[in-house]
C-alpha cells in the first residue's frame, strides 16, 4: 500500500497534466473539467473524483454521461462517436513508494543499448513491440541472458518531475523466466532513487499478478481516446 501522502503527490502530478490546480482532487467534490486543443479525451478517476481533461465540444457531451461510463471503454465512443474515435485505452493507474527485496537484481546483466531494445522487440508479441514508445523513454533497463541475449526491459520517463511513467515488455521465448520483474523492479528502484513516484498503467482487463508482486496499488483509473475533427 502506498501512504497518504504519495497519493496526494500523485494526485497533485495529475491535476497538473490536466492543466487545473494542485488540489484539484482533493478540493470539493464532483466531476472537473478541464478544455485542451489537443486530439485526445483523457479520463482521469483517482481519490473518488473525476477529471475530463478534453476538447470543448467532449466536455458539453460529457455532461450527459455519468463518472462510471466515462471509465469504459463503450461510454468513450458512444461520447466520440462523431469524431472517429480510435485507439482507445482504459488502464488502472498503479503506484509504489517503496524498494521491494529482491538478490536477484544484483547479479542482474543489464544494458541500456537502443540495439538491444530493437533486438527483444523482434520476439515479442507485436501488440507490446511499440519500439518508437520504448525508445523515447529517458531510462532503460534491458535484461541479458548468460549469451548476452536481451530477455525484457523496462523504461521510464519522468512526468511532471514527480511521476515515473513505467513501460515493460519481455520476448515471447522468455515469459516466465523472472526477467520482466527484474527489468521492471530495476526500473522501479532507479525512478525511487531519483526521487520520483513509479508509475505503471496496466489493462483494466490485463493481469495485475507483476504489478501486484512488486508492490503496486491501485489508486485510479485512466481512460482515453484519440479523436478527429
Amino acid at each position: 500500500m502506498v501512504d497518504q501522502n504519495t497519493a496526494a503527490i500523485v494526485a497533485m502530478a495529475w491535476a497538473r497534466t490536466c492543466g487545473l490546480p494542485d488540489d484539484a482532487f482533493a478540493a470539493g467534490s464532483g466531476r472537473l473539467y478541464a478544455s485542451t486543443d489537443g486530439d485526445a479525451i483523457t479520463v482521469v478517476r483517482l481519490l473518488g473524483r473525476t477529471i475530463v481533461h478534453a476538447p470543448q465540444w467532449a466536455l458539453e457531451i460529457a455532461e450527459s454521461y455519468s463518472d462510471e461510463s466515462l471509465i469504459e471503454t463503450h461510454g468513450l465512443l458512444a461520447l466520440a462517436r462523431e469524431h472517429q474515435p480510435h485507439a482507445t485505452r482504459v488502464s488502472s493507474l498503479m503506484y509504489a513508494d517503496d524498494y521491494i527485496a529482491d538478490g536477484s537484481l544484483e547479479q542482474a546483466r543489464v544494458t541500456d543499448d537502443e540495439q538491444a531494445v530493437r533486438d527483444l522487440l523482434r520476439r515479442c508479441a507485436p501488440d507490446d513491440a511499440d519500439l518508437d514508445g520504448l525508445l523515447a523513454h529517458e531510462y532503460r533497463f534491458v535484461v541479458l541472458d548468460e549469451d548476452d541475449d536481451p530477455q525484457a526491459a523496462a523504461a521510464y520517463s519522468a512526468r511532471q518531475d514527480i511521476l515515473a511513467d513505467l513501460t515493460m515488455v519481455d520476448a515471447i521465448d522468455a515469459r516466465g523466466n523472472g526477467s520482466l520483474q527484474v527489468a521492471a523492479a530495476l526500473a522501479m528502484h532507479d525512478a525511487l532513487d531519483a526521487g520520483l513516484i513509479p508509475q505503471l498503467r496496466v489493462g483494466v482487463d490485463d493481469s495485475h499478478d507483476l504489478a501486484d508482486s512488486l508492490g503496486f496499488t491501485r489508486l485510479g483509473t485512466l481512460a482515453t481516446v484519440l479523436v478527429g475533427a
